[in-house]
């Protein structure tokens, strides 16, 4: 397993913990595993995303997913949350 800081959602995670957030549910303290593991026993390493995580823990109220990446990631989002968009119809993408 590597230790080298993983720069894509696609690097496998050092330990095979996550490398950004915490390794445990911040609801009830359960280790988070590879949301992979969690919804597919019969899963391919190769074609998993290791930034996704979830709580195994089928009595916990957190659902979803727990995204393991930089903090730097979480604030160019905050700041781009206010800026104009266009619609998804109104996109000219050329084929």
């Amino acid at each position: 397993m590597t230790t080298d800081k993983p720069t894509s959602p696609a690097d496998p995670r050092p330990n095979d913990e996550p490398y950004y957030i915490d390794s445990e549910c911040p609801e009830c303290g359960t280790e988070l595993e590879l949301e992979a593991e969690v919804k597919d026993e019969d899963y391919d390493m190769d074609e998993v995303w290791h930034d996704e995580w979830m709580c195994p823990n089928e009595e916990c109220e957190k659902e979803g997913v727990f995204m393991d990446v930089p903090e730097s990631f979480w604030k160019k989002l905050e700041s781009r949350k206010d800026e104009d968009t266009i619609p998804l119809e109104e996109v000219d993408i050329e084929t």
